[in-house]
């Protein structure tokens, strides 16, 4: 029914498609807390401040025992795991360690 051509130039379309859709890939961010609360996070990374989103699926951790974003306190050294969502980074994962 399709002409060999047709199949041939749909093929490459489709290929175009997945190669140009974009892949939104985690990042690992590590670095002191700046702050906390209102459902963000300020974390120091090198000098530069970078805000991450905290949602109800974000994972926190707290010397290894589950938290919430309140008990992460400015000071404390912490790992994000975060994706990027438009301008902002939503944190999927939050790893932090009191200073002892």
């Amino acid at each position: 029914m399709f002409t060999r051509p047709f199949v041939y130039l749909l093929g490459a379309i489709c290929l175009a498609l997945i190669v140009a859709t974009p892949v939104w890939a985690e990042m690992n961010f590590d670095g002191a807390v700046v702050n906390s609360g209102d459902g963000q996070l300020v974390l120091s990374v090198e000098n530069e401040q970078t805000t991450f989103v905290v949602n109800d699926e974000t994972k926190i951790m707290l010397d290894g025992k589950e938290a919430k974003l309140s008990d992460i306190q400015a000071g404390f050294k912490a790992k994000i795991v975060a994706e990027q969502d438009g301008d902002q980074w939503v944190a999927k994962s939050i790893e932090a360690q009191a200073n002892q």
